[in-house]
């Protein structure tokens, strides 16, 4: 009997849909739709009767698109569902990491911080995914029609890279992980999301991790294993994917997949299939990484990209602000 499984994501479901690719032959009784849509556009979707509908065109786009043709999620169609990405990211525990202490903090004490439990903490921070992740808001509109558990998947941990990528956008994601890193913090994090699982688990919400091959130094995704990994001289966008810190690639996904389908679907691979072997996988992503990385070392100049982008020149925000400070008093042509 065909299993139906049903994936709700953003752009996260990408490296797992690549890696399923690579797979699916090894699940011939396994049947997988994937309703993908940029993570915000998620604010537009709604329950109808047994259905998740958005009227949304950017959404109701890429849901035909991707889904084969569906423009709603009909909840009553498939057996598991699996919610991907859409924010529920651990790095918003960076937020309140300095304003709590927990019996697990070994960075100084700030003077007047607050000294909380465990639990206390990992309540913050899901009330803070509550408040900016659509994942939970997913996750119970699906809960609202099943009954059977729905499984919910971390937005992968950050590439190491993210510490000296300052971009502004990433500029608090960078200083909060290497607070965390300088503080010898680690485990804190790992506990929290321990935590985090313990606590969704009532609400029947089924936390899937991320697997331990897959992360260094606890709290960061194998380099190896991220998309800027793989970026070739010649790719248009080289300068905005090096400098991405949290999609992966296909190596990864067939990881993360495997992860998943022993979770969702177990015993469903066929006898003869082989097994995903990670360490293989991850060691076939770190030879590519190597090859892009010496064709990007040796293309020309103009193609390479550094990991952070060029700033502007200090002087010309003065300049600009000069000549406006010149120009107020002019009066225009033709006035009186």
């Amino acid at each position: 009997m065909t299993q139906k499984l049903c994936f709700i994501g953003n752009s996260h479901l990408a490296a797992l849909k690549r890696g399923w690719d690579g797979m699916a032959a090894d699940y011939p009784d396994v049947d997988i739709t994937m309703f993908i849509g940029l993570g915000h556009r998620y604010e537009h979707a709604y329950l109808e009767g047994h259905f998740i509908k958005t009227q949304f065109g950017e959404l109701l786009d890429t849901f035909v698109r991707h889904s084969g043709g569906r423009d709603s999620i009909d909840l009553t169609a498939y057996d598991r569902f699996v919610v991907v990405g859409l924010g529920f990211d651990i790095v918003l525990l960076t937020r309140i990491y300095d304003r709590y202490r927990t019996v697990m903090n070994n960075g100084p004490a700030k003077k007047e911080v607050p000294f909380v439990s465990l639990d206390v903490l990992a309540q913050m921070v899901i009330a803070d995914l509550r408040e900016h992740s659509l994942a939970l808001r997913l996750a119970s509109m699906v809960k609202t029609v099943v009954s059977d558990p729905v499984h919910l998947c971390w937005v992968p941990l950050k590439r190491k890279a993210a510490l000296r990528i300052s971009t502004k956008k990433k500029l608090a994601i960078a200083k909060g992980l290497a607070a965390i890193r300088r503080n010898g913090d680690e485990d804190l994090v790992r506990v929290v999301m321990e935590r985090i699982r313990v606590l969704l688990r009532p609400e029947g919400i089924l936390l899937i991790e991320q697997p331990e091959e897959t992360v260094a130094d606890r709290i960061f995704t194998r380099e190896e294993l991220s998309q800027a990994a793989h970026i070739g001289p010649d790719d248009p966008h080289i300068r905005e994917r090096l400098d991405d810190i949290g999609h992966m690639n296909p190596f990864f996904g067939r990881i993360m997949m495997n992860r998943i389908m022993e979770t969702v679907a177990p015993g469903a691979r066929v006898a003869t299939a082989a097994a995903i072997d990670s360490a293989a996988e991850i060691e076939a992503a770190r030879a590519q990484m190597e090859v892009q990385s010496e064709k990007r070392r040796q293309a020309p100049r103009s193609k390479q990209a550094s990991a952070t982008p060029r700033r502007r020149p200090w002087h010309r925000p003065l300049v600009k602000w000069g000549k406006r400070i010149l120009g107020a008093g002019r009066k225009k042509k033709g006035e009186s």
